[in-house]
């Protein structure tokens, strides 16, 4: 029997597959899953350190208040200091903000963010609490990389 041109052959050279094999779709999937190792790591260090960031920026939103009060007043203590700043960004649920009774005197003051068990998680308690105090030193673990 003659073939026309037309005819396709099976299994001959001139037949071709089209689609991806098991081999390749796993290979991509292997490739897929490395650059995820890599990234997410990336990505959740990135994000504590913006949940830090917001923790030090609400600290100094806090002490300008508290300054502003001294101007005023001519004393720190009887501050009603609620800026706002912990509810912004969830700030809350990675950060306290505090100003402990005993350091709120007539001429002095320390604000504290204490970090929550979630950016402990996220950090690796890296950088701990952080504080700022009347004179605006900033205090932490790692003062270098933490402020």
């Amino acid at each position: 029997m003659k073939h026309s041109r037309n005819t396709r052959r099976f299994g001959s050279a001139a037949s071709f597959q089209r689609g991806v094999t098991l081999i390749e779709l796993l290979v991509v999937m292997v490739i897929v899953g490395i650059l995820a190792a890599i990234a997410y790591p990336s990505y959740q260090r990135y994000v504590a350190r913006t949940h830090r960031n917001a923790a030090a920026a609400c600290l100094s939103q806090i002490a300008q208040s508290l300054e502003r009060r001294y101007t005023t007043n001519l004393t720190y203590v009887g501050a009603d200091i609620n800026p706002g700043c912990e509810t912004e960004n969830d700030l809350q649920r990675f950060y306290t903000i505090t100003i402990p009774e005993a350091s709120l005197r007539q001429s002095e003051y320390v604000v504290q963010a204490e970090p929550t068990a979630v950016q402990n998680r996220a950090e690796g308690q890296q950088c701990g609490t952080l504080s700022l105090n009347h004179t605006g030193t900033r205090r932490s673990n790692n003062n270098n990389t933490c402020w």
